[in-house]
């Protein structure tokens, strides 16, 4: 038997990529995405590569030049976008190697229209051959034996140690490099390192080669590296340790994005009905089929009522991570783990995964938004903000005209018509239009989706959460089906259906709870002033029938955040009137509002609560909360 145990090593020192955890269940794909500590880097969104010093063949240099350019990422819509765009070597070549000091750099890196140079120079480069001797057992002397069939046979009784010839082929690699901004700003000084190794011994490779991370299993992988394969030539070992280091690199500076694969959980454990817990089994197999569609439909399902389960509970989290709500995940994942007894390393994992996602992802959302989200709806015209702020105005404070005129302006709207399983509306999808429109018009840029399931309400939340900055002004429209549970008011997405409504904890998982999610949204965000019209206190019959926690209409709401106006179409225990026109009652007179110029949104709101009131008899009055610490104008002209 062969004694040589020795494990290879494919080893980064520079900042270690996590390691794989070996999986025997089945597994999900989830995008997970990296950026940059320092937010300078972050910002980066071109770059030159200039040839490293002592890479004589450019070998190196273009290795790190062609893995930068592929780096990407996959923005909310689906569409694969690159991270940053590169002007490679055979541009960069006019950069003096006598001239590399951060003033020269900074005015090439202007010259080639770039946000900075990357370049350093190859502190260690070596490849060596090294035979050595190990030993292997053998059979030093045999006996013949027969078997009861009388047959013989020969038998070991004594072994020994023989020494073999073997061979070691090893490759180093340092590199020093830095980013220099077309300010003449360092931004990045570093180093990365790796090193590789393989064995044969007899002219057989005597181990399988261990790696580390994702992409270096995949490395591994394609280099085809079995037990009893031919070693690997040192040429070819210098090239991969090359790759690893360039991977390295772009890892410390460029953002991008991952597939991990991650476990699935099929222990059924604390679900108590039958039905429930074959259910689950079922979702399992498809997850196990690679089907997580199919799989993350089931496991939602089951989980509606089934909440003892801590795999349950990580295998929806896990849906969530799918879908790209990473914080929904990290929620889901908690509670997961705090029904545990003792740790779990597939939990604990996917808790510091969330955790270091939630980080990344908002590094990413204050340099670079357009890498997590495709473009908001443009406004006409320029995509730069403009606002409605003409000129100074009798009788409106200055300062207040000064803020405006500058201020980010952010909107999500949202019309849900085409319910499923509760009545259709006929003017919600007209109304969210008709108000995205409006809304453009007075310099917001507008996000939103018509028609969303629960998922797609979430994307698109998660799409609006992460274009809002500490001091914007940000307005959430929602046109459709609204109804309050044990006093929780819920905007509901076309697939709710009326089993979701036993209570308010099943229906926070189905539908958007407007005080803790949509406010709370823009509460942290850090909004100047916030905004949540619903014109959703259509009647609901289906569900108001099929259980009896749904009260009739929106409640009142328990508390109204600092700097935010919500508006309801009507008052508590009321419902709304779908309108006979283009528009339903409520929204035909917010739009008033809207293009009303030189009205504190404060009276724009009571006129338009005091017009629908009027319009239908006192049967139908809007109500409006609000705990403001500033004005607002939609226009001053």
């Amino acid at each position: 038997m062969n004694k040589v145990h020795r494990i290879a090593t494919l080893i980064v020192l520079a900042t270690g990529v996590s390691s794989c955890v070996t999986t025997k269940g089945p597994t999900a794909d989830v995008q997970v995405f990296t950026a940059p500590v320092d937010a300078n880097v972050a910002s980066v969104r071109s770059v030159g590569v200039h040839v490293f010093d002592k890479d004589s063949n450019e070998a190196f240099s273009r290795s790190l030049e062609t893995i930068i350019a592929n780096a990407s990422v996959t923005d909310k819509n689906q569409t694969r976008q690159n991270t940053v765009s590169v002007v490679g070597l055979d541009r960069t070549r006019s950069i003096s190697r006598q001239s590399l000091e951060p003033a020269s750099l900074a005015s090439a890196a202007k010259r080639l229209g770039v946000d900075a140079i990357l370049t350093g120079e190859i502190v260690v480069s070596t490849s060596d051959s090294r035979p050595y001797k190990s030993s292997k057992t053998v059979c030093a002397r045999e006996v013949t034996k027969r078997d009861k069939k009388g047959n013989e046979y020969q038998e070991c009784v004594s072994y020994q140690d023989v020494a073999i010839a073997c061979l070691k082929n090893t490759a180093s690699v340092q590199v020093n490099y830095r980013l220099i901004s077309s300010q003449g700003q360092v931004l990045a000084r570093k180093s990365a390192q790796a090193r590789d190794e393989d064995d044969a011994c007899e002219g057989k490779r005597v181990r399988p080669m261990a790696t580390e991370g994702n992409f270096l299993e995949r490395l591994a992988q394609n280099m085809g590296r079995n037990v009893g394969g031919p070693i690997t030539p040192q040429s070819t070992l210098l090239a991969n340790v090359y790759v690893v280091v360039a991977q390295e690199i772009k890892d410390q500076l460029i953002p991008q994005q991952r597939t991990l694969k991650v476990d699935w959980l099929s222990d059924a454990s604390g679900i108590k009905d039958a039905k429930a817990k074959d259910r689950f089994d079922s979702a399992v197999k498809f997850a196990a089929g690679a089907r997580p569609d199919r799989a993350c439909e089931m496991f939602r399902e089951v989980y509606v009522s089934e909440q003892q389960s801590s795999s349950l509970h990580y295998n929806v989290g896990l849906c969530d991570e799918i879908d790209g709500q990473i914080e929904m995940a990290q929620k889901k994942y908690l509670i997961s783990d705090k029904m545990l007894r003792e740790p779990n390393k597939i939990i604990s994992a996917a808790l510091s995964r969330t955790q270091k996602q939630v980080k990344a992802m908002d590094d990413l959302a204050s340099k670079r938004p357009e890498l997590l989200d495709a473009p908001a709806v443009a406004r006409s015209g320029t995509k730069k903000t403009i606002n409605p702020i003409v000129a100074s105005r009798p009788g409106i404070d200055p300062k207040i005209l000064d803020t405006m005129k500058s201020e980010r302006r952010v909107a999500l709207v949202i019309g849900n018509n085409q319910y499923r399983n509760v009545a259709a509306l006929r003017n919600s999808g007209k109304d969210a239009r008709d108000v995205e429109t409006a809304l453009k018009s007075v310099g917001f840029n507008v996000i939103s989706g018509f028609d969303l399931t629960h998922q797609q309400t979430l994307q698109l939340l998660n799409r609006f959460k992460s274009n809002l900055r500490k001091g914007d002004v940000a307005i959430v429209y929602f046109a459709g089906h609204g109804i309050s549970i044990e006093n929780v008011n819920f905007l509901l997405p076309i697939d709710f259906q009326s089993s979701f409504g036993k209570s308010a904890q099943t229906a926070r998982g189905k539908a958007l709870d407007i005080e803790t999610t949509v406010v709370g949204i823009l509460k942290g965000a850090g909004a100047r002033f916030s905004m949540v019209v619903a014109d959703a206190c259509r009647e609901v019959p289906q569900l108001e029938v099929g259980t009896r926690s749904i009260q009739r209409g929106l409640a009142v709401p328990k508390t109204v955040a600092k700097g935010t106006l919500i508006a309801f179409a009507t008052g508590a225990g009321q419902t709304a009137d779908d309108g006979d026109g283009e528009n339903g009652r409520f929204t035909a007179n917010f739009l008033k509002a809207i293009k009303t110029p030189n009205v504190n949104i404060r009276e724009a709101m009571e006129w338009v609560a005091s017009a629908v009131s009027a319009e239908t008899n006192g049967e139908q009055i809007p109500s409006v909360y609000a705990e403001l610490t500033g004005e607002f104008y939609f226009a001053v002209e």
